[in-house]
């Protein structure tokens, strides 16, 4: 997560506008352990949501909040006498198109409105908080172990880290990324667990992110018994 304040106290040096992209990771502010890592996010122009992604909801719902909405609504509206909305009350003639780029759209609200009244906030707070304990814990089993190294430190329920089994040790690390390339292509044929990857200070990483409320610590041990498992016989079928 960046430096909110420092962003927020640049931006008001040189008056730009400061927008939050939080599609991923903003909703661990409703998490106690990951709340001070958003210091300073209330004083943004625009965050940027996607509640698809850690509220669990089925893609797809994204939104944008502004601080000010008048200066969206002067960026994206355009009046035309089929779209223009009457009312006597302010939400009798609010429409969303003079704020985004869409016109005809969904009722993606619905989703997150359901959500919140059905589950509440207090429960997706503690299923956040039991993924970033996910994400932690793998963290923690792979330093632990002497065949998995991790290649950047967990912040929320992102983990980047790499198989490097004793026979690889000694190799350049170049052939240490072709073989976790190899085995992340042989991990999603075998279907077991699903990781994706990146690529960090000039190194291939395994990268996975726990986004599930059904996820558990056990699933992360499972992970690491997967990759060593498909790990053995994908260098087997290269021997033979």
């Amino acid at each position: 997560v960046d430096p909110l304040t420092d962003i927020r106290e640049i931006a008001h040096r040189f008056q730009l506008w400061m927008h939050v992209d939080g599609s991923y990771g903003v909703f661990a502010v409703l998490a106690e352990s990951a709340r001070k890592s958003f210091a300073g996010m209330e004083q943004a122009d625009s965050i940027a949501l996607d509640p698809h992604k850690w509220l669990y909801l089925p893609v797809d719902v994204g939104c944008v909040i502004y601080r000010d909405p008048q200066i969206a609504r002067a960026a994206f509206a355009h009046e035309a006498e089929y779209t223009r909305m009457f009312g006597e009350e302010a939400d009798e003639a609010f429409v969303c198109w003079d704020y985004g780029p869409e016109l005809s759209r969904r009722f993606r609200a619905l989703k997150v409105w359901m959500l919140l009244k059905g589950v509440g906030l207090d429960r997706l707070s503690e299923a956040i908080e039991t993924n970033l304990a996910c994400a932690r814990y793998l963290e923690s089993i792979v330093r632990a172990s002497d065949d998995f190294e991790m290649v950047a430190p967990v912040e929320l329920s992102i983990f980047c880290f790499r198989h490097v089994p004793a026979q690889l040790r000694s190799q350049s690390p170049e052939t240490i990324d072709a073989f976790n390339e190899r085995l992340l292509v042989a991990l999603q044929r075998d279907g077991s667990s699903y990781l994706s990857n990146a690529t960090l200070s000039g190194r291939f990483a395994l990268r996975g992110c726990v986004l599930n409320y059904r996820t558990t610590s056990r699933d992360m041990e499972i992970l690491l018994d997967d990759l060593r498992r498909v790990a053995r016989k994908e260098e087997e079928r290269r021997k033979n």
